[in-house]
This record gives C-alpha cells, structure tokens and sequence, in this order.
C-alpha cells in the first residue's frame, strides 16, 4: 500500500487568540498544532508510528521557514515602531 503524498491548501490569519504548539509522544511522531477561534490545522507525518526521513526535512524546512517568518515579523515590528518606511526584505 502506497502512502498518500502531502495534501491541503489554505491560508490561517494568526490573531492574538491563537495557541500554536507541539505535542509530543513517547513512540509517536509529534503533532504540530496551530489554533484559533475558527480554524485548527495540525501536522504530522504520513504515518504517525513512525517518523521517515522525508518526515525530518520536511521538519527542517518548517523550522526554516518559520525562522524567516520571525525575522520578517520582527523586521516589520521594528519598523512600525520607528514609523520608518519599510526596507527590502533579507528573506525574498
């Protein structure tokens, strides 16, 4: 039997209500949870008894890409606090 591949479009607008966090098992792969008051997605891997390496870097470029995310956060946070105009980003 064949593994399903990766499924799922949509977009979440984070408010300040949101919860994101990681839950974690002994002998199971982790689930990443973000939730609001409409929306709750989870991730975890294809198969949730064992984490393959596909399931690593896909963890890998989910941290990658939520690093660049912080950074363009902080980046436009500062900005708005100093009302300067907004610099290219590092990230694009």
């Amino acid at each position: 039997m064949s593994t399903p591949g990766s499924w799922c479009s949509m977009s979440v607008n984070l408010a300040g209500d949101a919860m994101i966090r990681c839950c974690t098992y002994p002998e199971r792969a982790p689930i990443l949870a973000l939730s609001g008051v409409a929306v709750s997605v989870s991730v975890t891997s294809a198969d949730r008894m064992a984490v393959s390496e596909a399931d690593v870097g896909n963890a890998r470029l989910l941290l990658l890409a939520a690093r660049t995310y912080l950074a363009e956060c902080e980046r436009l946070h500062a900005l708005a606090r100093d009302d300067g105009p907004p610099a290219a980003s590092a990230a694009a």
